[in-house]
């Protein structure tokens, strides 16, 4: 297949001949910059993904998607739970009572927050019945608590002892005003994956909630689930609207805004800062176009001499510039991919021990976006291109009577 002149010239140059190696050297240089900037922009933006949404999932498992709260506590809420199944998106609704309280074994004590939940409800709003690692699910029986996997460890309990629990609701005897406290007995122990919850989360069961913190006829909010959590935000603002200022609405979108916006801005700013390994590839390429503008000079004069225009010669090493760019972004995608799906398949890089106690992460998370590599390859085509203006304009305004004259 014929080639067209401008695309042949760029290619003849650029490959250059035996004795015009060491351009051919700076050529593959410069390519390979721009590839492996694009595989180190392509495997951190997977790792940044990988983490966001495995923070995600842990967080949406232990918590709802959306959470509706009266001012003083939510009294006749089987009718607020009638009202709220029928509204748009929403599979579960489940009641819970929350507050805080001391939790004891023996001579430990930790304070925790205590959630009184109906169970069988909760597990059709939360993933509760899939972190549940020790123990039995629930069943009847004597009064019980659920707790994580952190807390446990720290008040050195197992599985089947008894806890007591006291309340900062206080009852009047006519001793005076005591604490309300209740001993419960051990069912299960939970590991969520989110160290905060694990450490300092209980459950218990709703009525035995209600009665230690004195909601007798009330409870403190419901918790519903999505058919699509990206509808969450939407849907709380319809639910503000619609249920009116005594009730408090909050999406786990706004409960967890602070952790997702500082995520977002750090892929943000690993993005700008992994460009500039491209954009030092974009020197290379700069400083290549100047070299062969340098060697080729009585060549570019004989090609003006012979009728090509100044438009051509400027097109032949904006050609050249792209094809260094174009091929590294296209072994960088190349590279970056399968490096990405060697992480994911072989998890051949193990996180510290830490990222395991507070995250539950054991591996390297990779997640990759189809939008991120057509963003990284645009910018890499980009960079790429703005690096072949001046030596290409520089190239194109060469007087071919002097580059002839003095070669």
């Amino acid at each position: 297949m014929k080639l067209p002149f401008e695309i042949f010239i760029s290619l003849r140059y650029l490959l250059g001949k035996r004795k015009e190696a060491f351009i051919s050297l700076i050529s593959l240089i410069s390519t390979a910059g721009v590839m492996v900037g694009v595989m180190a922009l392509i495997v951190v933006l997977a790792v940044m993904n990988g983490f966001n949404t495995e923070l995600k999932n842990k967080i949406l498992g232990a918590k709802a998607h959306i959470y509706v709260e009266g001012q003083n506590g939510i009294y006749e809420y089987p009718d607020l739970i009638g009202k709220l199944k029928g509204y748009p998106h929403v599979v579960a609704i489940a009641p819970y009572v929350r507050g805080e309280a001391v939790l004891r074994y023996q001579d430990q004590i930790a304070g925790v927050l205590v959630k009184g939940i109906d169970y069988a409800r909760e597990l059709e709003t939360t993933s509760l019945g899939s972190y549940l690692k020790e123990g039995e699910i629930p069943q009847g029986g004597p009064k019980w608590i659920l707790i994580g996997g952190e807390l446990k460890r720290r008040l050195n309990v197992e599985a089947g002892e008894m806890l007591t629990l006291v309340s900062p609701h206080f009852t009047l005897t006519p001793l005076g005003t005591i604490p309300q406290l209740s001993r419960f007995h051990l069912q299960a122990v939970f590991k969520s994956g989110m160290y905060d919850y694990d450490s300092q989360l209980a459950y218990l069961e709703l009525k035995e909630a209600q009665r230690l913190f004195g909601f007798t006829d009330r409870i403190t909010g419901l918790a519903l689930k999505l058919d699509n959590l990206d509808k969450a935000g939407q849907i709380s603002e319809n639910l503000r609207r619609d249920l009116g200022f005594s009730y408090i609405v909050t999406s786990w979108l706004e409960v967890n805004r602070s952790l997702f916006s500082a995520l977002k801005l750090e892929k943000k700013v690993m993005f700008i800062i992994l460009t500039l390994i491209v954009i030092v590839a974009a020197f290379n390429i700069i400083s290549t176009l100047i070299m062969i503008t340098m060697e080729k000079t009585r060549d570019i004069g004989i090609l003006r001499s012979l009728g090509a225009s100044r438009k051509t010669i400027l097109t032949i090493f904006i050609l050249m510039g792209l094809t260094i760019g174009l091929v590294g972004t296209g072994l960088g995608c190349f590279g970056g991919y399968v490096l990405a799906v060697s992480l994911e398949k072989y998890q051949f890089i193990r996180l510290p021990e830490v990222y395991y106690d507070v995250y539950s992460i054991e591996y390297l998370p990779i997640k990759m976006e189809g939008w991120d590599f057509l963003r990284i390859a645009a910018s890499a085509f980009l960079i790429s291109l703005l690096a072949t203006i001046y030596p290409a304009w520089h190239a194109s305004r060469l007087n071919m009577i002097e580059a002839i004259r003095y070669e």
